[in-house]
């Protein structure tokens, strides 16, 4: 789970990423470019961009209603994805079964 800086709850599931603003839940899944529905994991961070990761797809950016994704081919060491921290630099660091961690920022 991870809150952004409206208060809006998004929430990490082996069905997608959803956001609930309150009211309303709102899927965003491989219609979106997600590549796997394995979220493991979610981070709101600072600037208000939403990253995710996934189990098999790497690690995504939300930008409006679509992914970027991030994976081997563009220097990620595993798409395997279990966990996201922004440090206070707006650094990304990302945790992976295979891959270590890696900083993306």
């Amino acid at each position: 789970l991870a809150e952004d800086e409206k208060g809006v709850l998004w929430i990490a599931t082996d069905g997608g990423l959803f956001r609930f603003d309150g009211t309303n839940f709102q899927k965003f899944g491989k219609e979106n470019g997600l590549p796997s529905l394995q979220v493991s994991t979610v981070v709101a961070g600072k600037s208000g961009t939403i990253w995710c990761g996934t189990f098999g797809g790497g690690l995504c950016r939300l930008e409006g209603d679509r992914f970027v994704v991030f994976n081997r081919k563009n220097g990620l060491p595993d798409e395997y994805v279990t966990a996201l921290v922004e440090d206070y630099e707006g650094n990304i660091w990302v945790g992976s079964i295979w891959g270590g961690a890696a900083r993306f920022g």
